[in-house]
């Protein structure tokens, strides 16, 4: 509260004056009485403004929502004058004794993660109550959002307007404040009451900070950062609560919980603060409200005549124990996990053995630095914290594939599934191309060039910028399974219409050069890019085609299984059961290891990890190796036992190397030395593993009931 200045009324429509508590954009809020004693706000419209029909008409609708509004959240109102007449349009609201958000962490500091998941709780009980009359409030704010000792209030209705209103503009209307609207809001699109989710998010934000989550600067800077950047929620102290508000923080609308999931989640809330005892605020807040209100109410008197009341005597309830809100806050930490739904947060457990898991069969995983990206049947693709779990977003895709392709480059995420291309920003989950709804065959991505065979009628070759979409050249075509690879400045794609392997170059589209395979490729078939080299596996056949050339360089025969290529060494997995590394570039052989499998044993167990001069793989259903990867001597072997060989090739981090074995028919994973051999440690699995996956901290295991993250050894 502040003093009267020399320029305001003493009274308005009856109503004396007593203290200034706030402006805004059209007018200023008084303290004010009613001639029986009531405290009211007050809130006078500016006289110049009230000039203007065009916010006259705003101030008419603020009155409008207010009077539908009067009820347990949001300021009740008391009294109104809108008339033409009325020289400074005034509106009354019984005076809510509490304090404005902003105010509170301005003066305190953040709010304490249990506190923040109490005002989560009732804000969204509140706004429900807006949007349930039909409104958009479209000015959530710090400022707007005041705490009284029974829970939050919403004030300042100068911005609201119906749901499903027409698109605001920055020049006729007010925007409402920078740094809490929604990217639609700010870019004057259509907005509806996932608009007030964003707000809602960005608020609580700030509440659990101290600071909005797109920072400070110019109106203007911060619109770019609403709309182009993601939020900085890294100070928010309670991993579900950062989770929570990137869900409600999403740039995408449709992404944005409702009001209903969000009070269906925020139940449990409610119980544990009443079984933990003590109040929602802390006591230092409610002290401060405790002093507001005896000031308002002793606001005609003498400041020598206001009696005083101790801190200790509040009759506000007991002071909380630090105990008391670390317990409370531990009892919320699941909340998040019951506001998501199904395509939240449900997947996702946590627990003090591992990080995090995500429970779901079938899932497909890729790990990119900070990112992990889970493909769920049938079409769900969910992007997540590497670290702790916590989703980011999830799309889906047109097409239901098995095992989709993923790679992430150019700031996108690229889905293959095979007959067709989905491509989503990896930091928002939007569709990153204004026409990624095309349908796209086979394809790959190669620096900043997406390659990809074309739809019917002539399934041509067709190269596009991989940021944006805008092709760059249209050429050849084809027929086939196989996506194009890039091998220097050469685009190879195999075309079983002609039974050739063609060589285009990348720059122009124009054809270089052209092999004939003499034989269509099988389901089996293997196309896959080196250095200098493009390789070719089908029908017992594996040759080395010169990228810059189109001739064979090597080739060799024989049943080969799950060709892969580490640097400039070729993998082969060959007849007999026995591991071929081949130089890459001549074909020259350099070592054969006799792994003493059976054929139908050794298929998948061929892929090898390469690290320190050392290479490990799965040999068989029944060993892991280590070997010498210049000569290829064997220095260690382990009994895996494992009837389900896994597809990838062992994780290997930080000296040690993660096998997956079956030990009197437990499921694990088994932490070994990478020199020695020598298991360190087995960490349990709830399914045989598929795929093991080393990331920067944490290890990452594809069973067959989902993901799990585990912490390295060392």
């Amino acid at each position: 509260m502040r003093p009267l200045t020399g320029t305001d009324p003493r009274a308005v429509g009856g109503y004396l004056l007593l203290s200034r508590l706030g402006s805004g954009g059209m007018g200023v809020v008084y303290l004010a009485r009613s001639a029986g004693g009531r405290l009211v706000a007050l809130k006078v419209m500016d006289e110049e403004l009230a000039a203007e029909p065009a916010f006259r008409q705003r101030f008419r609708q603020e009155v409008d929502a207010t009077r539908v509004l009067a009820g347990a959240f949001a300021a009740p109102m008391v009294e109104a004058d809108v008339s033409d007449t009325a020289t400074m349009p005034w509106l009354a609201t019984a005076y809510l004794p509490g304090i404005s958000l902003q105010e509170t962490v301005t003066r305190h500091g953040p709010l304490p993660a249990a506190t923040v998941w109490m005002l989560a709780a009732g804000f969204a009980e509140a706004l429900a109550a807006v949007h349930r009359a039909g409104i958009v409030h479209h000015d959530l704010t710090p400022s707007n959002v005041m705490l009284l000792t029974d829970g939050p209030r919403l004030i300042d209705f100068g911005l609201a307007a119906l749901a499903g209103a027409s698109s605001r503009t920055r020049t006729a209307e007010p925007l409402g404040s920078p740094a809490y609207v929604s990217p639609e809001q700010a870019l004057g699109e259509k907005v509806g009451t996932a608009s007030d989710m964003f707000s809602y998010g960005a608020v609580l934000a700030f509440a659990a900070t101290g600071a909005g989550p797109f920072g400070d600067g110019p109106a203007h800077t911060q619109l770019y950062r609403v709309v182009n950047e993601e939020p900085s929620l890294a100070a928010v102290p309670d991993e579900h609560l950062r989770q929570f508000l990137a869900y409600c923080l999403a740039k995408d609308p449709a992404v944005r919980p409702t009001l209903q999931r969000v009070m269906q989640g925020m139940e449990p809330i409610v119980r544990q603060v009443a079984a933990a005892g003590g109040h929602w605020l802390p006591p230092a807040v409610l002290v401060e409200i405790a002093d507001r209100t005896r000031t308002a109410e002793n606001a005609t008197l003498p400041a020598r005549y206001r009696p005083y009341v101790s801190a200790d005597d509040t009759a506000f309830g007991r002071l909380i124990s630090r105990r008391t809100l670390f317990r409370g806050a531990l009892g919320l930490a699941g909340v998040a996990a019951c506001i998501g739904g199904c395509s939240t947060f449900v997947a996702v457990k946590h627990s003090v053995r591992y990080p995090w898991s995500f429970d779901e069969e079938g899932a497909h995983l890729v790990v990119a630095g900070n990112l992990a990206f889970v493909f769920t049947a049938p079409d769900n693709l969910y992007a997540l914290d590497a670290q702790t779990g916590r989703q980011l977003w999830t799309a889906k895709t047109r097409e239901y594939p098995d095992r989709p392709d993923i790679v992430v480059a150019n700031g996108n995420v690229y889905v293959f599934t095979g007959n067709e291309t989905n491509v989503f920003n990896a930091t928002t989950g939007r569709s990153a191309w204004a026409n990624s709804d095309a349908w796209y065959g086979p394809a790959t991505v190669s620096g900043d060039t997406l390659y990809y065979q074309g739809p019917l009628p002539d399934n041509s070759l067709t190269a596009v910028d991989a940021r944006t979409g805008v092709e760059r050249w249209h050429g050849l075509a084809l027929s086939g399974l196989i996506p194009p690879l890039v091998c220097g400045q050469i685009v190879g794609v195999v075309d079983d219409g002609t039974m050739a392997i063609h060589g285009i170059d990348a720059r122009t589209g124009k054809q270089v050069w052209s092999y004939q395979t003499g034989s269509s490729s099988s389901l089996d078939a293997k196309f896959l890019a080196g250095r200098d080299h493009f390789y070719y596996g089908n029908q017992g056949r594996f040759l080395a085609i010169g990228a810059a050339s189109g001739k064979v360089s090597w080739q060799t025969t024989g049943p080969v299984a799950a060709p892969v290529l580490v640097g400039n060494t070729f993998y082969l997995g060959a007849q007999g059961g026995t591991l071929h590394a081949y130089d890459a570039t001549s074909g020259k052989l350099r070592w054969a290891f006799p792994v003493g499998a059976e054929d139908d044993q050794f298929g998948a167990g061929t892929q090898p990890t390469e690290a320190d001069g050392m290479v490990y793989f799965h040999g068989s259903k029944d060993k892991a190796f280590g070997l010498v990867a210049a000569s290829g001597k064997k220095v260690w072997e382990l009994d895996v036992s494992n009837p389900n060989v896994p597809n990838g090739a062992p994780a290997v981090l930080n000296g040690v190397v993660y096998v997956i074995q079956d030990e009197n028919y437990v499921k694990q994973l088994a932490a070994v030395d990478a020199r020695t051999g020598k298991v360190l440690d087995t960490r349990e699995l709830s399914d045989f593993g598929e795929l093991t996956i080393a990331g920067r901290e944490l290890i990452y295991v594809q069973t067959g009931a989902g993901i799990v993250a585990l912490r390295a050894v060392r």
